[in-house]
């Protein structure tokens, strides 16, 4: 189990040299492009009214691929310190990574549970996702 987490550790933290990281930051990298686009659109009152659920359905798979890879960061940066699994996990939960990460699919989860509550301003942090490119872009890191 030990050595699967940390694979996938390997993975999500994307090596140049491993071709299942390349292939998963570009998959990363496609869905945050077509998420901010998707924003994009459905805030255009005309596409919103013919398409509001495409992009509803969108945005709900996104979220769901968004929430698996951040808890899969969670759990597999509990490899990273032999002496304390917390420290690796704490270190990436209250890293602008992973805030980011948490921020960006938050106000879903709100919208989820307290669905009476007007949540329209919220919508904006879905765009935070883009921010999400800078760790894969050499480019924007600087």
């Amino acid at each position: 189990m030990h050595s699967l987490q940390r694979r996938i550790m390997e993975i999500l933290d994307g090596s140049t040299h491993d071709y299942a990281s390349k292939i998963v930051e570009w998959m990363i990298t496609f869905v945050v492009l077509t998420n901010c686009a998707a924003v994009i659109l459905d805030s255009v009152p005309d596409i919103h009214a013919e398409y509001k659920d495409i992009f509803h359905e969108f945005e709900f798979w996104s979220v769901m691929f968004f929430t698996v890879e951040y808890i899969l960061r969670v759990w597999t940066l509990g490899a990273k310190y032999v002496e304390s699994s917390w420290k690796g996990r704490s270190e990436y939960v209250f890293s602008p990574f992973g805030l980011v990460d948490f921020f960006a699919t938050m106000p879903h989860y709100l919208h989820m549970f307290l669905p009476g509550l007007d949540l329209r301003i919220l919508r904006v942090l879905r765009l935070l996702r883009i921010l999400k490119l800078s760790k894969y872009n050499t480019a924007l890191q600087d």
